[in-house]
């Protein structure tokens, strides 16, 4: 897996691209991963998203629920961004 930016993973959530959410002392690679594989179609169809929210809006949304189960002092208090 390469890493990649914030920015370029913003990117590709706003073109409907796959990328991967990773706490910062953790790695997407190993057999138990705590790697969330952010889908491809993540931007179009979430039920907890709603539509009238602009992409920026989902994607604080997105992180937001992601960060509050995933972050903590043992995994790391923000994400990483990979690309496979």
């Amino acid at each position: 897996m390469r890493r990649i930016t914030k920015r370029e993973a913003f990117q590709r959530f706003c073109n409907g691209l796959s990328f991967v959410l990773c706490p910062c002392k953790m790695h997407p690679e190993y057999p138990w991963n705590m790697g969330y594989h952010v889908p491809a179609f993540a931007i179009i169809n979430f039920d907890w998203v709603q539509i009238e929210q602009t992409p920026k809006e989902r994607w604080d949304s997105l992180y937001a629920n992601w960060a509050f189960y995933n972050c903590t002092w043992e995994t790391g208090y923000y994400a990483h961004y990979y690309v496979d």
